[in-house]
């Protein structure tokens, strides 16, 4: 009886040895199971081929697998750098928001050059503007009397219209009076005015161009000196040059020329001559 027992006791507690050795068993593999899970989370994927190429480029003995082995499991257990990883995005961060700002910048700068060039441009309009108006109220000082005061007397050398060129010889059209006169001799205004123009041109050589009431300009070239400069207020018969012989002349004489309406015209449709004389 007491045998018959002693082996029931033993079955029995044979049967629970081995239910825990089936529950160890399942525990186990759950553990490994979590851990590789936890591993592969952790993974890098390319740090792990780099080391797996690493490893498998090279004759190690199974001292140097070991280590290796090692190397990789550290780091795949290492924690985390929070701060670093902070770090390389806020500088990140960092740099494309002062690339935004570089290209917003240049776009501010390239939309500036517009607005500066209009503002140029306004500022000469103005200017232009203000002279035209102080022209005016210079215009309306002066004597509405249109009769021309003669820049000077001397003998008409060429005449307005179709002629040939003097130097060149070819057919071309003089817009204006010659009056030969000795060099040096004195040029008056021809009505009250103002100097709109005085200086030098190739042609024209030393040159003066006014503007007056009436709405003619007068020009006088080849002049061989100034006496008066842009924007002086000239009476009329009021010496403003000295006759000469400069740019495309040939001989000692003044050029005379009268604009009427933006059109050059003949100054002798103005002024009376005598025989060939003024």
């Amino acid at each position: 009886m007491d045998n018959g027992k002693k082996i029931n006791s033993a079955k029995k507690n044979k049967k629970n040895d081995y239910f825990y050795k089936i529950i160890g068993v399942q525990f186990l593999a759950i553990a490994f199971m979590v851990i590789l899970l936890i591993i592969v989370c952790r993974l890098d994927a390319d740090t792990v081929r780099e080391k797996y190429t690493s490893l498998m480029l090279k004759d190690m003995s199974w001292h140097e697998v070991w280590a290796s082995a090692k190397e990789t499991a550290m780091f795949v257990f290492r924690p985390v750098d929070i701060d670093s990883v902070k770090d390389n995005v806020t500088s990140q961060i960092s740099e494309d928001t002062e690339t935004a700002e570089a290209e917003e910048q240049q776009t501010k700068t390239a939309g500036s050059e517009p607005a500066e060039e209009e503002k140029t441009e306004k500022a000469q309009t103005e200017k232009e503007e203000t002279t035209e108006r102080k022209t005016a109220e210079v215009m309306s000082l002066f004597s509405s009397d249109s009769q021309i005061t003669l820049p000077l007397h001397g003998r008409i050398s060429s005449r307005f219209g179709s002629r040939i060129d003097p130097i060149s010889g070819e057919g071309a059209v003089h817009k204006a009076v010659d009056i030969a006169v000795n060099e040096g001799t004195r040029v008056g205004a021809a009505w009250d005015g103002i100097v709109t123009e005085a200086g030098n041109a190739p042609k024209k050589g030393n040159y003066i161009w006014m503007v007056h009431k009436n709405g003619c300009e007068t020009l006088y070239c080849h002049l061989s000196e100034l006496l008066v400069k842009k924007g002086d207020v000239i009476r009329a018969g009021e010496a403003i040059a000295l006759s000469g012989n400069t740019g495309y002349s040939t001989g000692p004489h003044l050029h005379f020329g009268i604009r009427k309406n933006g059109e050059m015209v003949d100054p002798l449709n103005y002024i009376t001559e005598t025989n060939g004389y003024i």
